[in-house]
């Protein structure tokens, strides 16, 4: 099940307006507190990244360029006004942010993002530098602030869900709160990535003593663990790995064979030598629970402790708190565009 974050810090991995300072033709100017111009250039390489966000099956993605541009124009009349506020972010803040962006990136990778993997979709994603992204970040964050500074009143009236609503909710998703089969497993791991051939028999021969000796009461498993794991990140918690689903996208890396073994062991054992596709393993599995339905009061994953209950109540906010912003942006969006001078070259853009 993943978790979805409020509005406020949704922050969309796409390049801003500002992003890139292109010479071309202009598809509008726009001229709020100064004269700014979106280029065609500009509304072209946003118009890409819409097309595939659209593929990939994300609904409500404008495609229509005048659609866009308008958009385009609305989010320059926001910033453009934000920058004159009296609105201020902290890099703190900043980091708060690209935080929680790297954490649903380590929930849907199923182990933490590196900075290096980070900086790397960033600029796949974007085409940003990571100091151009931060930039970016900042800014949006500054026009997110700025609307609710604006429209205060708006977003002070949003009520908590009630008891109904939550449980109606649940009532016609109960079905979707689920959790899958999983198991919590320990590790003694050893790398054999761009290994040769000969140096990977050696390494299976140290997987091999290293089980030994555990059966031949030689060492506990979390002995060995210190003294034969490469996994720096668990070694010194006992080999602990966490839990893995049954349908866990780790299964990637892994392997299936990988995945059909550890399942089908039960808690307390432990594991033949396994290989996967990054090593060789030895798994003492410490939890193995079966498939189950969700009730109201159950922690959504065996990690967490927000309940199904918070989680419902979470989307149902964010849902209320989702339509708000689009009412509050719409209405400031209105004032600005009143006093502002915008021109919109549609020639160029047909052209």
């Amino acid at each position: 099940m993943k978790r979805l974050v409020p509005f406020s810090i949704c922050v969309f991995l796409i390049a801003g307006i500002s992003s890139a300072q292109i010479i071309d033709r202009p598809a509008a100017t726009v001229n709020l507190t100064k004269p700014e111009f979106i280029s065609v250039k500009q509304l072209e390489q946003r118009l890409v990244q819409y097309k595939e966000l659209a593929s990939k099956g994300i609904s409500g993605i404008p495609t229509d360029p005048m659609v866009v541009l308008d958009s385009m124009i609305q989010e320059l009349l926001l910033k453009q006004a934000a920058e004159e506020s009296n609105v201020f972010i902290s890099d703190q803040m900043v980091d708060a942010q690209i935080g929680a962006v790297r954490g649903r990136l380590d929930q849907q990778n199923g182990s933490p993002v590196t900075d290096a993997q980070f900086q790397e979709l960033v600029l796949r994603e974007t085409g940003l530098g990571f100091v151009a992204y931060r930039a970016q970040i900042k800014e949006q964050l500054l026009t997110q602030e700025y609307i609710k500074v604006e429209k205060r009143d708006l977003f002070d009236n949003i009520d908590t869900p009630s008891e109904r609503e939550v449980v109606d909710q649940y009532r016609k998703n109960a079905t979707s709160f689920t959790n899958p089969e999983m198991v919590r497993l320990s590790e003694i791991y050893i790398d054999t990535r761009n290994l040769s051939s000969v140096e990977k028999q050696k390494a299976r021969e140290r997987a091999e003593d290293a089980l030994r000796r555990i059966e031949n009461g030689q060492g506990t498993f979390s002995e060995m663990v210190l003294q034969f794991s490469d996994d720096t990140k668990s070694r010194y918690n006992e080999g602990d790995r966490g839990f893995f689903a049954l349908n866990d996208p780790r299964i990637q890396i892994y392997g299936a064979t990988y995945f059909d073994e550890i399942f089908a062991l039960n808690a307390g054992e432990i594991s033949k030598v396994l290989e996967s596709r990054v090593g060789y393993h030895i798994v003492k599995i410490t939890d193995h629970r079966n498939a189950k339905i969700l009730q109201l009061d159950d922690p959504i994953n065996p990690l967490e402790k927000t309940t199904v209950r918070e989680f419902i109540q979470n989307l149902i906010m964010q849902d209320t708190q989702s339509k708000v912003l689009q009412k509050a942006v719409k209405e400031l969006s209105g004032e600005l565009r009143q006093k502002a001078e915008i021109r919109v070259f549609e020639d160029n853009i047909r052209n």
